[in-house]
């Protein structure tokens, strides 16, 4: 997918920047994206279509693996601005009153995020 081979050739993902039309055609980034492949995963896309809120996530697992054989892996069940995503801002946010936001024991629950691995 473009946004990964974009983010590791740059180290960085921009909202603007990363799509300007210079920055989708540089040949390096194009032959890079060509190397990305999508897999589905039947654990995903069952959590996708679940009508249990406590299950449904929109989220995916990203593996990727680098020339030298180590690899990145990465997985998240919904977006941090997602309302299942709110646990984790309820519980750790301080510049945001809590009237505002819904107790984090109404939200449903999903797996909790991991953080990258490196591996080797």
């Amino acid at each position: 997918m473009y946004v990964f081979a974009v983010a590791l050739e740059d180290r960085s993902w921009h909202h603007e920047r990363s799509y300007t039309a210079e920055r989708a055609h540089r040949a390096s980034t194009v032959a890079l994206w060509h190397k990305v492949r999508t897999v589905e995963d039947p654990e995903w896309t069952r959590r996708y279509h679940s009508s249990d809120p406590a299950e449904k996530a929109f989220g995916g697992r990203v593996e990727i693996t680098m020339a030298d054989g180590s690899s990145i892996v990465d997985e998240i069940a919904v977006a941090d601005a997602h309302r299942s995503g709110l646990d984790l801002l309820v519980a750790t946010s301080t510049s945001i009153s809590s009237d505002r936001l819904p107790k984090a024991s109404s939200c449903p629950k999903s797996r909790p995020l991991s953080r990258p691995r490196v591996t080797r």
